[in-house]
């Protein structure tokens, strides 16, 4: 998911004429063209991560058929050469992973709110300013507000924040992006990453900790 948003994000950013973006795909209504990037966005990302591949059958089908198998294809290829098929490119989760094993004493529960709160800020209008690393840092801070224990444990303090300016400016950042995520927390309700985390096999994260959040709220006043 991460991998098919940058992909997105990158590709529509780097188009100098919006109305060139789909060339190719001319019989396509154009409320359709939205959906047939992100389709090609996702097969594309799920080649690059994933052991499993969505079929362009499947994506057809959940499209509607707004467009066919063979316009899937042709927009992977024009993603691949506009980013000129750079695709490796560390991405927030990635950086999730590592920080987490920073935090050795991260429970399961943080790592499960700290997960869900980081694919969440994908649904933030502010995603594309935030730095991958500050946007992870942002969450695992976050994670550990909400759960009342230190907000920068000493092993992220030792690694991520090593000299005093560049650990000043850091903060700054990672300051910036919780204050989105908390934004993109109180809209969360009924958006699609809350109702993924709201499954029992993830633990009904989402619900638990938007229960959390209200009561961190109801004691200090704001997020």
């Amino acid at each position: 998911l991460f991998r098919a948003v940058d992909l997105i994000d990158r590709y529509l950013s780097q188009r100098s004429q919006p109305h060139t973006l789909y060339q190719h795909t001319k019989s396509i209504r154009s409320g359709a063209c939205g959906h047939l990037l992100a389709a090609a966005a996702l097969t594309v990302a799920s080649k690059f991560e994933d052991t499993s591949v969505p079929t362009y059958k499947t994506l057809v089908g959940f499209a509607s058929r707004e467009f066919c198998a063979e316009d899937v294809h042709l927009m992977e290829l024009a993603i691949l050469r506009e980013l000129d098929h750079r695709l490796h490119k560390p991405l927030a989760i990635h950086h999730l992973r590592w920080f987490l094993e920073l935090t050795t004493s991260a429970s399961k529960e943080q790592r499960m709110y700290a997960s869900y709160i980081c694919e969440l800020g994908l649904e933030s209008p502010e995603c594309p300013t935030w730095k991958p690393r500050h946007h992870a840092l942002a969450a695992v801070v976050l994670s550990n507000l909400v759960l009342q224990v230190q907000d920068w444990p000493p092993q992220l303090l030792d690694r991520c924040l090593a000299n005093g300016e560049e650990a000043a400016e850091v903060q700054r950042a990672v300051s910036n992006v919780v204050n989105g995520l908390c934004r993109a927390l109180h809209a969360s309700t009924g958006s699609p990453v809350f109702d993924k985390f709201s499954a029992l096999e993830r633990g009904m994260t989402a619900p638990r900790l938007a229960a959390l959040v209200a009561g961190v709220l109801s004691t200090s006043g704001g997020c």
